[in-house]
C-alpha cells in the first residue's frame, strides 16, 4: 500500500511540474518571440505549451482587436482596462481557430483530458505575445511588456504564471492574468506584488468586450 502511495506521489508531482510548475512562461517566450509577426504566429494549449497551433490574423481581425485600443487612453489606468478588453478579444477571435474556445476558467491542473484546455503557462504566453503585437504597433502608451512572472513553489503555495505588463514612470508592475476566467473573458489586471501573495479574485465573473458581445447577439438576432 505503501508502495502504490509512494508511486502516485511521485506521478502526482511530475504531472504538477510539467503543468504550471515546471515550464515556465517566460522561457518559452523567450524561445519564440523573435519570430513571431500578427499574420503568423502559434497559440499554446494542453498545458505547458504540450501543443502549438498556428494561426494568424488578418486586416479585419487586427482591426477588430485593436479597435478596442481606441480612442487612445488618458492614464496608465484607463489603458490597462483597454488592454483587458484587447486580450479578451484576441482570444474571441482567435478561439475557434486554434481549439480553445472552449477553454474553462482556472483549468484544473491535474486532469485527465486537456484537449482544448489552457493551463497557466498557455495562457502566460499567449497573453505576452498578444501584449507584444500590441506593443509593436505602438498601442501601448503608458506601459512596456515584462517578462512572465511566477509565484509558488509548492513550499510556499501552489505554482501560477502570469503575463506582465510595467507601467512606464512608476515602473509599478501589473500581471495581466487570463487563467482565472474562460476564453474571451477579461482578465484581471492587478499590481504584481499583491498577486504575488497569493491574490486570486473572488468571484468568476464572465464579462467580455461589450461591443463584441452586442455584436454576436446582433447578428444572432439576424438570423
Amino acid at each position: 500500500m505503501l508502495k502504490v502511495f509512494l508511486r502516485c506521489g511521485v506521478l502526482l508531482s511530475l504531472f504538477v511540474l510539467a503543468a504550471c510548475g515546471g515550464s515556465p512562461a517566460a522561457t518559452r517566450v523567450k524561445q519564440v518571440l523573435d519570430d513571431y509577426t500578427v499574420e503568423e504566429f502559434r497559440v499554446c494549449r494542453h498545458y505547458g505549451c504540450k501543443q502549438e497551433v498556428r494561426v494568424g490574423l488578418n486586416e479585419s481581425d487586427w482591426a477588430t482587436i485593436t479597435s478596442q485600443m481606441q480612442p487612445i487612453a488618458t492614464s496608465p489606468a484607463d489603458e490597462r482596462e483597454r488592454v483587458r478588453a484587447t486580450i479578451a478579444t484576441f482570444e474571441l477571435v482567435l478561439g475557434e481557430r486554434a481549439g480553445v474556445a472552449e477553454d474553462l476558467s482556472r483549468a484544473a491542473l491535474i486532469s485527465g483530458n486537456t484537449k482544448g484546455q489552457q493551463d497557466c503557462i498557455d495562457e502566460a504566453v499567449n497573453t505576452t505575445v498578444y501584449l507584444t503585437f500590441l506593443e509593436r504597433a505602438g498601442l501601448l502608451q503608458y506601459h512596456s511588456v515584462g517578462k512572465p512572472q511566477r509565484r509558488g513553489y509548492f513550499v510556499d503555495g501552489w505554482p501560477h504564471n502570469t503575463a506582465i505588463l510595467v507601467e512606464h514612470g512608476t515602473r509599478i508592475a501589473y500581471v495581466v492574468d487570463s487563467w482565472f476566467h474562460g476564453n474571451g473573458v477579461l482578465p484581471e489586471v492587478v499590481p504584481l506584488e499583491l498577486w504575488m501573495s497569493g491574490w486570486k479574485p473572488e468571484v468568476r465573473k464572465p464579462p467580455v468586450p461589450w461591443d463584441i458581445r452586442e455584436a454576436e447577439v446582433g447578428a444572432q438576432a439576424s438570423d
